[in-house]
C-alpha cells in the first residue's frame, strides 16, 4: 500500500476515465466538515488556512458549491484531478486500464476532507489541508478527526495482501495523521537527496516530484516486495544502502 499526499493544484476538466469512478469511503464524515466549515466568513477562512482573501473568496465559495450530486462537470477522479508536482510525475494519464487498476488496489491519497482516497474516488474542488487546526467533534485538529479512521481503513485494505508493507510517499503532514503504532504491517518510509558539494539535502520541489516518479514505478511494475523498491533509479536517483536503514530508504542524485 502506497500513502501519497493531496495536491492544492487541481484540474477539473472533463476527462474520460478508462475505468468506472469510484466514490470515497467517508463521505457522511466529510459532509460533518463542509457544514462546519461553511459557518466560517471569507475572513474567518482567510485566518484558518492563511491565505488571501481573494483565495478566501474562492475557497468558500467552494465549500458553498459542495453536493452530493456528483456529475463530470463538478467531479472527477482524485488521481487525475490533483495536479500538483508529485502527480504530474505520476502521470497517471498515460496509465493503462491494468496500471489504474493496480492503483486503485495499492494507492491512497490522503486528504484533509476525504480522510483517504483511492484513484478513482471522485472528489470535488476543495482547499483543506491536514494541518489546520478545524475545531470538530473529535478534537481541535483534522489530525484528531481522521486518524482512527484513516489508520483502520489502511489496516483493513492490507489485510487481503500477500506480502502487506506500507510505503509511506507522503509529507510529514499528511504521514503523521496515521497512527503508526497501530500500522499491522512493516512501514517503510522513503526519502530523496539531493548531493552538492559533498553535502546530502531535500530540496522539497524535488521531492514531490521524485514521490511521483516513484509511485509510478511501483505502480507500472506491480511491486510487491521491499528489495523491489531499490530498483527505482528514474532522474538520476539510486538507492544508498549505506544510507539506508531497515525501514527507511534514501535515494539520492547530484544536484541538478
Amino acid at each position: 500500500m502506497i500513502i501519497l499526499s493531496p495536491s492544492k493544484g487541481q484540474d477539473f476538466s472533463p476527462v474520460v476515465s478508462p475505468l468506472p469512478p469510484t466514490l470515497p469511503a467517508f463521505l457522511d464524515q466529510t459532509h460533518q466538515l463542509i457544514t462546519r466549515i461553511r459557518q466560517y466568513d471569507p475572513p474567518s477562512l482567510g485566518s484558518l488556512m492563511d491565505i488571501s482573501p481573494a483565495l478566501a473568496e474562492r475557497t468558500q465559495a467552494q465549500f458553498q458549491d459542495f453536493t452530493l450530486s456528483r456529475t463530470a462537470k463538478n467531479s472527477k477522479p482524485a488521481i487525475l484531478a490533483y495536479s500538483g508536482e508529485a502527480f504530474r510525475c505520476l502521470d497517471a494519464v498515460s496509465f493503462l486500464p491494468a496500471d489504474l487498476d493496480f492503483a486503485q488496489q495499492h494507492l491512497r491519497i490522503l486528504s484533509g476532507l476525504y480522510g483517504v482516497v483511492r484513484p478513482l474516488d471522485l472528489i470535488q474542488p476543495h482547499r483543506l489541508e491536514m494541518g489546520y487546526a478545524l475545531p470538530n467533534e473529535k478534537g481541535k485538529t483534522l489530525y484528531a478527526f481522521w486518524s482512527r479512521l484513516i489508520t483502520d481503513s489502511l489496516n483493513k485494505s492490507m489485510a487481503q495482501e500477500r506480502s502487506p508493507m506500507l510505503i509511506n510517499l507522503a509529507s510529514h503532514e499528511y504521514a503523521k495523521v496515521v497512527e503508526k503504532n497501530r500500522v499491522k504491517v512493516p512501514w517503510i518510509d522513503i526519502q530523496f537527496k539531493e548531493e552538492e558539494n559533498g553535502q546530502l539535502k531535500i530540496v522539497a520541489i524535488h521531492a514531490k516530484r521524485a514521490r511521483g516518479m516513484i509511485a509510478a514505478f511501483l505502480i507500472r511494475n506491480r511491486v510487491e516486495y521491499p528489495e523491489d523498491i531499490q530498483q527505482f533509479s528514474s532522474d538520476g536517483y539510486r538507492y544508498r544502502p549505506e544510507l539506508s536503514k531497515n525501514r527507511q530508504y534514501i535515494f539520492t542524485r547530484p544536484m541538478p
